[in-house]
């Protein structure tokens, strides 16, 4: 069974992922801040990690949780699709070189998470359209 840890300091965003994603039944993880989601992470490795960038409640942020996962041995193979309303290519370009392994903008619908979560497309190169 897949294992999805949802990294968001927005109710809202946690129970819509977790509505959309109740059919395809994978075994969802919630966490609302950095630290919990490290936390989260190392206990229970999960698949994948749907991360905000920004998470106002504590540091560190989502691009920092992203850099602490892929710089952890434990957890350097997860998933990592961070979510953001910034769709600016420097945006992208930061993520990429946190390390995350895909973008999802915000807003977004079913569609477009279950391709993100089960189509695994990549982040595309520097620009690459």
């Amino acid at each position: 069974m897949t294992t999805i840890l949802v990294v968001d300091d927005h109710f809202e965003t946690r129970e819509f992922v977790s509505v959309a994603l109740e059919v395809a039944g994978p075994k969802l993880l919630f966490a609302e801040t950095g630290q919990e989601a490290l936390r989260l992470a190392v206990e229970q490795h999960p698949d994948i990690v749907l991360l905000d960038i920004k998470l106002r409640h504590s540091p560190p942020d989502g691009l920092d949780v992203c850099r602490l996962l892929k710089q952890n041995p434990d957890t350097c193979d997860i998933y990592i699709i961070i979510m953001s309303a910034r769709v600016q290519e420097d945006d992208i370009k930061a993520a990429r070189n946190a390390g995350a392994d895909d973008y999802l903008p915000k807003p977004f619908g079913v569609s477009e998470l279950l391709e993100k979560i089960f189509g695994h497309p990549p982040l595309r190169p520097n620009g690459g359209g």
